[in-house]
């Protein structure tokens, strides 16, 4: 067996540096602890000692840095996370900006699709949420005269593993589907062995891709942009 080695606060301060140039996140070195807690798998796996041997191996391994990366940023999401942005989203927000687009292709100036982004999309259910509330509102407001079809939402987020997984649009039972109504599942979801898929008339509204928002990039326009979490 490799022996695990523990971080110090003395350790932390170069990945910590590692940490924000790689991806703007910043994780103070006094929170070391994180640092044993997640990077302690990665450094058994490539028999790596110390702090030095881990640094000098992101730097030049691409895979080792994608776990890094992955280890070290957060994944929590779930479905209508605090509810109150999704009560105005629903209410307010998506009814108006639905309304411009509705009255800009009534007078014939709008070609365009619907255009939302979620600029840390984790697993996806923050653009599944998204996508499940648009259907809501356009099925509740046909005066409208706008389909699902002219919906595209984009998903990004810097940890491709989570990026898969939105991709995917496959949860588990319980944690997985923490947040959701049930009436959302059974619309909205195939059950297979306890596994939720999102039905595919949903996912071809949404596109996902890796994107680290740190760096230079050209995306949009959008009508509506969510940065939860990340600002």
């Amino acid at each position: 067996t490799t022996e695990i080695y523990t971080l110090s606060l003395h350790d932390a301060l170069p990945i910590s540096r590692l940490l924000k140039e790689l991806t703007g996140v910043v994780i103070p070195p006094h929170k070391s602890y994180l640092f044993n807690q997640r990077l302690n798998p990665i450094m058994a796996e490539c028999e790596l000692v110390t702090a030095d041997d881990l640094v000098a191996r992101v730097k030049k391994d691409a895979v080792v840095r994608r776990a890094f990366v992955h280890a070290l940023t957060t994944h929590e999401t779930s479905f209508f996370r605090d509810s109150h942005p999704f009560d105005a989203l629903r209410k307010d927000l998506l009814p108006a900006l639905l309304g411009r687009l509705s009255a800009r292709q009534r007078a014939g100036r709008s070609p365009n699709p619907f255009t939302v982004w979620s600029s840390a999309c984790s697993s996806g259910k923050e653009v599944y949420t998204l996508a499940m509330l648009i259907d809501e509102v356009l099925s509740a407001n046909p005066q409208l005269g706008l389909t699902p079809d002219r919906v595209r939402i984009l998903g990004t987020d810097i940890s491709e593993p989570v990026v898969a997984e939105a991709r995917a649009g496959k949860y588990s039972k319980g944690e997985g589907l923490r947040g959701l109504p049930k009436s959302y599942t059974e619309k909205y979801f195939n059950e297979t062995d306890g596994v939720f898929e999102v039905k595919s008339e949903l996912r071809r509204r949404c596109t996902f891709r890796r994107l680290d928002i740190t760096k230079q990039f050209t995306l949009g326009p959008f009508d509506l942009v969510l940065a939860r979490n990340v600002l």
